[in-house]
């Protein structure tokens, strides 16, 4: 009888050495997805919505104003954790990474570490490219539908004020274990865990 335990609690001390190694590599795989902010930029000038342009996703593509609509896919905007600003998948953007007045402001493919996908809505509103230090602008003070956009020296005028309509999401922190599959039948004991012990004739017996 006492070497039956014995055998039991050699099984146990191997099975938590097991769950100790598989809890460390969930916790070393455990990403946590930053809060996001979505919702509409609106112009304070004319009350109209940043837009993408014919909802084209084409780097390139220069975003305008336009009449804003209740659930429009092109006017639905994400400030980003990384500080970029983004529609239908791409990235808010100055061409060529220029800094000079002027310089157009289009969409392009986002890469976290490109300065000119880089902004910031300020207490002021005030929306800034933190690369340049200046702020986009409605081209020539345009305030009707189809108006582009540009890069421009901050003068605080009503073409340059914005206003943001999002709300924030904080999706739930998951863990994975990498290269380890999910056991379900021993949702306790961690991915593909299960304890050998034997039965008093000497058979192996599975605990579940």
């Amino acid at each position: 009888m006492q070497r039956t335990h014995r055998r039991w609690r050699t099984a146990l001390l191997a099975v938590g050495a097991t769950v100790a190694a598989v809890g460390t590599i969930g916790a070393i795989a455990m990403t946590t997805a930053s809060a996001a902010t979505t919702g509409r930029i609106t112009s304070a000038a004319n009350g109209k919505c940043l837009d993408v342009t014919d909802g084209s996703t084409a780097d390139g593509n220069q975003p305008q104003m336009w009449t804003c609509y209740t659930g429009s896919a092109n006017q639905t905007w994400t400030f980003a954790d990384d500080g970029s600003v983004r529609g239908l998948g791409k990235c808010l953007d100055v061409a060529n990474g220029s800094t000079a007045d002027g310089a157009v402001v289009h969409m392009w493919t986002c890469y976290s570490t490109v300065a000119s996908q880089k902004w910031q809505l300020n207490a002021a509103g005030d929306l800034v490219n933190t690369a340049a230090g200046k702020c986009l602008d409605i081209k020539d003070n345009n305030l009707a539908d189809g108006a582009k956009l540009q890069l421009w020296s901050c003068a605080g005028t009503a073409n340059q004020k914005w206003t943001f309509s999002g709300g924030t999401t904080n999706p739930t922190p998951t863990a994975t274990a990498t290269g380890v599959p999910n056991n379900p039948n021993n949702p306790d004991l961690g991915p593909n865990v299960s304890v050998f012990g034997r039965t008093s004739g000497g058979r192996r017996r599975t605990c579940r």
